[in-house]
């Protein structure tokens, strides 16, 4: 687990670093092709407004599909938004594309990401220190590559960070799916005895939804009840009937 978390951390920290290169001057380089001032309103409203929409059903979308591969279309969205920005020097209508691809992308980071991470034994602070490190240091140096060598240059340079993005969004679907579920038969006086375990935590599924006493989080294997639907942490009386009777 602790690989998934740096895995999607490194995503978060990535992401942010591009965002922040080539967001603050989408406007100036809009105003720089030709576009009106109301156009280029709408060109910002654009990518807001998509990230806004996009956040409300992407939660129940990664609880239904899992969130592994609703990372892994944040990332595609992000070089979609890259090969968008790319062409728009030649068709200026492009632009609007890639801020609609551009906030798809960036809506998952912020929605999906923080909700996995969450759910580990990891510090969020790290993810949260990663992300805002990320949105620090890219409008310095997208400024200066924008006024070193032009919009262009920090367009590909965007495009590449992308590519990195989809790599690492890859790994963590691989990653994830190996890890997300395992399933370990134990014989014991003649009997096998199924035991589940989620990722690194180990869960007893079909406990009562009541339960509020959970187990510590060392990893410990406890048995799979026949026919149950639902997966929660071992309470801590639970636990120690289960020891008793090993």
């Amino acid at each position: 687990m602790k690989k998934l978390f740096w895995i999607v951390t490194s995503f978060a920290a990535v992401s942010s670093i591009g965002a922040s290169m080539i967001l603050p001057y989408i406007p100036v380089y809009g105003r720089e092709v030709g576009m009106s001032v109301g156009l280029v309103g709408y060109l910002v409203f654009i990518y807001y407004g998509v990230e806004a929409l996009t956040r409300i059903p992407v939660g129940s979308l990664s609880d239904v599909i899992g969130h592994s591969k609703v990372i892994l279309v944040g990332g595609i969205s992000l070089l979609f938004a890259g090969f968008s920005y790319l062409f728009s020097s030649e068709i200026s209508q492009l632009l609007f594309v890639a801020q609609l691809f551009f906030g798809v992308g960036i809506s998952i980071t912020w929605v999906t990401i923080p909700s996995f991470v969450t759910k580990m034994e990891h510090s969020v602070s790290k993810y949260t220190f990663s992300v805002g490190l990320g949105w620090l240091i890219g409008p310095p140096i997208g400024g200066f590559i924008k006024d070193s060598w032009g919009m262009f240059v920090l367009f590909w340079i965007f495009f590449f960070i992308n590519v990195v993005i989809v790599i690492i969004s890859i790994l963590f679907y691989i990653f994830n799916d190996e890890e997300s579920e395992v399933e370990m038969v134990e014989v014991r006086d003649g009997v096998n005895y199924p035991y589940h375990t989620y990722a690194s935590a180990s869960v007893w599924k079909g406990l009562p939804a009541s339960t509020t006493e959970l187990a510590d989080t060392k990893s410990v294997e406890v048995p799979v009840s026949t026919g149950a639907t639902s997966a929660r942490p071992m309470p801590k009386p639970f636990l120690r009937m289960f020891n008793a009777e090993l």
